[in-house]
């Protein structure tokens, strides 16, 4: 089953995030996923939002359309190299993220936008 839109991080941004969308009508519960390491932040967001939560973003990047990136800066660099997250040509946004970090992580991209939760259309 695949996802509107995806996220990488659940915490206090991105559950906020989720929330608007929800509340706003752009997408369903169905629509949403997530993934989260901890798994007190996934059964606060299964329980809160109904979105499908999962352990690793390794897990889920290919089953959504957008990728948002709702992760600390620290992290982002761990993201691609331990876990080995390939986002590829897709559309995608980036939230409080070190652009440095994410260069040439987006062959065939369509562009990064930062600090906002959009569709690129580049």
């Amino acid at each position: 089953m695949s996802a509107k839109i995806g996220f990488i991080g659940a915490g206090r941004m991105a559950g906020a995030m989720i929330d608007g969308l929800i509340a706003k009508n752009v997408y369903t519960k169905d629509e949403i996923i997530a993934c989260a390491p901890s798994e007190a932040t996934r059964n606060k967001m299964t329980q809160k939002c109904g979105i499908r939560m999962y352990e690793k973003a390794v897990d889920m990047v290919d089953l959504a359309d957008i990728i948002v990136i709702a992760i600390k800066p620290k992290y982002i660099g761990s993201l691609f190299k331990d876990e080995g997250v390939v986002l590829g040509d897709r559309d995608h946004a980036e939230v409080k993220g070190l652009l440095g970090e994410l260069d040439g992580r987006f062959p065939g991209g369509r562009g990064i936008q930062t600090s906002v939760v959009c569709q690129t259309t580049m």
